[in-house]
């Protein structure tokens, strides 16, 4: 597989890398733990789309299309996901059951 580089593909694979990476360092942070983890997922979701854009930009969705499905998009756990950081981060007592992933149910 060729890339085609440009300055839009190198911005969405640095964008990419970026987002990753601090949803990394979010997720193992010790402080304030419940809240970080919905934000680094709401990271890694964003990063998950706009690596969709990177396959379009760098042309490699024409070289491969099994790539299409890859970076599924999550978009409908957005939502929930920015719900429970601004719940846990107002109410630090505030627990995560196997009930609110009725919330997740569309994605």
């Amino acid at each position: 597989m060729q890339l085609a580089l440009s300055s839009p593909v190198v911005l969405f694979a640095a964008a990419v890398i970026i987002g990753v990476f601090t949803a990394g360092i979010l997720f193992w942070q010790k402080n304030n733990q419940p809240a970080n983890r919905f934000l680094s997922l709401l990271l890694l979701t964003s990063s998950g789309w706009l690596l969709g854009f990177f396959f379009a930009i760098s042309g490699l969705y024409q070289q491969n299309a099994d790539l299409y499905f890859k970076p599924i998009f999550y978009s409908f756990a957005a939502g929930p996901l920015v719900y429970f950081f601004v719940r846990h981060l107002v109410d630090r007592s505030a627990t995560f059951t196997p009930k609110h992933l009725l919330h997740f149910l569309p994605t």
